[in-house]
């Protein structure tokens, strides 16, 4: 992905940011923490403990269908009688406790056997054996479960387009975040975008919250912002893009040489407007200047863009100056979910050896990675 822009043909550049000159790779360090805190592990442990107890039960309640040939025989005759077809007829399976997506996958299968579950325990003849799972039989058991999972599941909705094998840029950053803070601000006030949220799924809600309200001084950064500015998939003609101009003019003056063409300006809507009607119009005295340009170019988000760095390479001649910026900038990977889909596709797992690596050994892993794919292709 990195090849159009040539990125490995000079050392990597500082980035100059209120919180200081962070090299790349420190940025890179510290997006990976943050990715894991925002697509993975504390948020999520404080979300899945607000209902570990109807999490526990239902589990058991799993495993001790499929050990007993017995229970799993009635289990599939209780489908028959509730009207489940044929090829929907199967003993869901039991979650990874250290998956946290496998935790809710189970909670939905077993959810659409909510009256099969039911049918089970109440039966006389089982009663003894599944006594200890009568809280399964109350419909707000399974509310509680249900709603947690519909929850979290907006929330990996929100998070898989950085969670996948392409690369995620840093600009993904800004809008993940601000996706989950919503959905966490809505659920936590009972306004959840599911229909229907419990007590429980309202504090979860509020813990996740608090863990990524401490990450908004970042988030929110000139850095991400500049991303997000610089990402042509997003409308530059909102209000905090407009504030980032004179700031992109600075950066590329301060940094790569760049003398504007034409003197700064506060644009207002109409300014937006008439710059349009001459984009439109063909007018080159509204392209003069290289920043006003691709304003201009950009006022409207490009929804047909799925490779930032190409539409980037194929747009360097009209801004050579931003382009530079561009490669700088998402340089800084937005999720190491990509560079896990390696390791994971050759069969390595997590441990001591992967915790060392340096960069350049991953690097290469990747790389090789990619012309193995690329070979299968040709």
């Amino acid at each position: 992905m990195s090849a159009p822009f040539g990125l490995c043909a000079a050392p990597l550049p500082t980035i100059q940011s209120e919180f200081g000159t962070w090299s790349t790779s420190a940025i890179c360090q510290f997006i990976e923490i943050w990715n894991h805190n925002l697509q993975g592990t504390p948020s999520v442990v404080d979300a899945l403990d607000v209902i570990r107890t109807e999490i526990s039960l239902l589990r058991e309640f799993a495993k001790v269908i499929r050990v007993s040939s017995a229970l799993t025989d009635t289990f599939k005759e209780a489908c028959v009688l509730f009207g489940f077809a044929k090829q929907q007829i199967h003993v869901p399976n039991l979650d990874c406790e250290s998956r946290w997506n496998t935790t809710f996958d189970m909670i939905d299968r077993w959810f659409t056997f909510e009256k099969v579950a039911v049918h089970l325990i109440s039966a006389a003849r089982f009663s003894s054996r599944l006594e200890a799972f009568a809280d399964l039989t109350k419909p707000l058991t399974w509310r509680v479960l249900k709603s947690c999972k519909d929850f979290r599941e907006d929330a990996y909705n929100c998070t898989k387009a950085a969670s996948g094998s392409a690369y995620a840029t840093i600009s993904m950053q800004s809008l993940i975040y601000k996706h989950m803070k919503h959905l966490c601000e809505r659920t936590a006030a009972g306004r959840s975008p599911c229909g229907f949220t419990t007590p429980a799924v309202k504090r979860a809600a509020t813990a996740m919250l608090t863990k990524l309200t401490k990450y908004e001084p970042y988030m929110c950064s000139k850095l991400n912002l500049l991303a997000l500015l610089l990402d042509p998939r997003t409308s530059n003609a909102c209000d905090d893009a407009k504030n980032m101009k004179e700031h992109l003019s600075g950066t590329l003056a301060a940094n790569y040489g760049y003398q504007s063409a034409a003197p700064p300006r506060q644009e207002d809507d109409v300014d937006v407007a008439f710059d349009l009607f001459a984009e439109a119009e063909g007018d080159q005295a509204a392209k003069d200047d290289e920043v006003d340009d691709f304003y201009l170019m950009t006022a409207r988000a490009d929804r047909s863009c799925k490779d930032i760095l190409q539409w980037w390479k194929a747009h360097e001649e009209r801004f050579p100056t931003i382009s530079r910026l561009a490669r700088d900038v998402f340089v800084i990977q937005g999720s190491s979910v990509p560079c896990e889909c390696i390791f994971s596709e050759s069969g390595d797992l997590i441990g001591p050896d992967r915790s060392s690596l340096d960069p350049l050994t991953v690097e290469m892993h990747m790389k090789l990675g990619a012309w193995n794919r690329l070979f299968n292709e040709l």
